[in-house]
């Protein structure tokens, strides 16, 4: 069973550290002409918005209960209705569908159809140099959160219709593609950047709770690889605000925080560290933070997992890559125990598919020599399937589009692949990315399947 935690929670007193420009169709939601509310200056200096050296009140309560409940406001609290939110709106998705894939050195992230293969968008993600990487599109596939390792948030919209002229010259400013990058704050498809002060800010990941937010987390660490705090924070999706806060104690992550994140039906999110006893001071830990409560757990990751991506499955387990010494590995909630796949390894990102199976990447990251590709798990057997041969050698990117299409993203020669999961082989590919160390809900797809709400395609 999961060692229980200890939460620090520091309640936000303001929440106008973040403005936005607001979506048309959100009804009761406000406009503002500043999405980027928090930079100062000519020179681009930001203002944290992480409530760090603020000094904002802490309270403090036990992992099992006895918390602050967070407003879901009018729709099912997590947990209601079978443990799975049914707040999330299944009735507005995007008219067409996108994989949103970050160019890590380049500070963009790219806008890709996933029916034609052609990048209709490519926008910066930071005023200064953020490093994108993680990538999270919301349930309805209309906009992007996209978090800046070096520190930060994004919110860039989908579609034109959704985003705001906000010079009033009766247009929408916006990106057409990958050679049309426009100077950051000039893109009116961006909705709001939230500056983050962290060394390290990578996990993210949409959810809905009394509607859409943002889970992400950020850390801090001086002197020498030992464990210590990391900041879990869940911020307004309509308007990058921060409303919650919480502080994990004793988290083993070196300087690299939490590295990946998921959420399950309910909302809870789950972070995992990059490494193993090998490389990290103290024992792993996989956090899973209450939607409701805002408590966390600490869950021990064997010996034998060197955690790398994560991804939830549709029963609420987290499934981890790993390049230790097995390839992936799942936690069953239930049980408290975890089933390992072994005979390759990994240092991807992995989705489950419609038909149930875990798809994760292998190759040469890292300096681990191995087959170069793709893998299917089959959850009931933890069998591997036949490998997917793929070109280059570093597969970061696994994702699922509305078509039910996998993909792989490769770094190394800047590749996207779609895969057939029938046929178990490529059917398209798109060049012309920029080393793209990129993944997580690349497309909406994972918060769909978990919850099982799927919006139809509008029109």
């Amino acid at each position: 069973m999961p060692a229980i935690g200890r939460s620090s929670r520091m309640r936000r007193t303001t929440l106008t550290l973040a403005l936005s420009i607001l979506c048309s169709g959100c009804g009761g939601d406000s406009r503002s002409d500043d999405p980027f509310g928090g930079i100062e200056g000519a020179d681009g200096a930001l203002e944290s918005a992480s409530g760090q050296g603020s000094s904002p009140a802490a309270e403090d309560h036990g992992a099992t209960g006895g918390g602050i409940k967070l407003d879901v406001g009018g729709g099912a609290s997590a947990g209601e209705e079978g443990g799975v939110v049914s707040d999330c709106d299944c009735t507005n998705a995007s008219p067409v569908a996108y994989i949103w894939v970050a160019n890590s050195p380049e500070n963009t992230v790219s806008k890709i159809n996933t029916v034609t293969m052609v990048e209709e968008g490519r926008y910066r993600t930071h005023p200064l140099s953020g490093d994108p990487s993680r990538t999270s599109v919301t349930i309805t596939g209309r906009a992007v959160a996209v978090a800046n390792r070096n520190g930060g948030v994004v919110k860039i919209w989908a579609n034109a219709t959704d985003c705001t002229d906000a010079n009033g010259d009766g247009i929408v400013t916006t990106s057409s593609g990958a050679g049309d990058v426009l100077p950051w704050g000039e893109d009116e498809c961006l909705a709001w950047f939230t500056p983050l002060d962290y060394q390290s800010n990578r996990p993210v990941a949409w959810t809905c709770l009394g509607g859409e937010k943002v889970w992400t987390s950020g850390g801090n660490f001086d002197g020498p690889p030992t464990p210590g705090p990391i900041h879990v924070l869940l911020l307004d999706g309509a308007t990058g605000a921060i409303e919650e806060t919480i502080v994990v104690e004793d988290f083993a992550g070196l300087d690299l925080a939490g590295y990946g994140g998921a959420v399950d039906a309910a909302g809870n999110f789950f972070v995992i560290p990059n490494g193993s006893p090998a490389s990290i001071a103290g024992v792993p830990k996989m956090v899973r933070v209450d939607a409701v409560s805002l408590d966390y757990d600490l869950i021990d990751i064997p010996d034998s997992i060197t955690s790398y991506g994560i991804t939830v499955d549709r029963d609420g387990n987290p499934w981890v890559s790993s390049f230790g010494s097995v390839g992936a590995a799942r936690y069953n909630v239930a049980t408290g125990t975890w089933d390992v796949v072994s005979g390759f390894r990994s240092q991807s990102g992995l989705m489950q598919s419609e038909d149930g199976r875990i798809w994760v990447g292998t190759g040469t990251q890292g300096g681990i020599n191995g087959p170069i590709g793709v893998y299917a798990i089959d959850p009931a057997t933890l069998s591997l399937s036949s490998l997917i041969p793929l070109s280059g050698g570093e597969i970061k990117g696994i994702s699922v589009d509305p078509q039910n299409k996998v993909w792989a993203v490769n770094q190394t020669p800047g590749v996207a692949y779609r895969i057939d999961p029938g046929a178990m082989a490529v059917e398209e590919s798109y060049a012309g990315l920029s080393g793209p160390y990129t993944y997580s809900d690349m497309t909406g797809y994972a918060v769909q399947n978990t919850t099982g709400c799927v919006p139809p395609p509008a029109g």
